[in-house]
């Protein structure tokens, strides 16, 4: 169940980027998410690329979380791109799941 739900996102993604590059809104705009719009300026794709990736689920003690924690954000503060396409990511996946939503 977990494969096909993140199957739907990358389908649901690959179509919002899709609609972005031919200079339309990702997704439908509701009254509700309009205050983004004047939030949030203009955003141009510019290239794409293809990234091989594995999400892994583990099992942490607390001291190896902090550490792994601690280690990732001091990384993730110097890594722009990252930062970036983190909220980029998260933000499509927010505004796909607000407008599946029943009305």
């Amino acid at each position: 169940m977990k494969n096909k739900n993140n199957e739907q996102k990358k389908e649901e993604i690959k179509r919002a980027v899709k609609r972005i590059k031919m200079g339309k809104k990702a997704w439908a705009t509701t009254d509700k998410s309009k205050h983004l719009e004047k939030a949030l300026p203009i955003i141009k794709i510019l290239a794409e690329r293809k990234v091989t990736m594995i999400e892994l689920d583990i099992d942490l003690c607390d001291e190896a979380k902090e550490l792994l924690m601690k280690a990732g954000m001091e990384n993730i503060i110097k890594d722009e791109k990252a930062i970036i396409s983190y909220g980029f990511r998260h933000l499509l996946e927010k505004g796909i799941a607000h407008a599946k939503k029943p009305k």
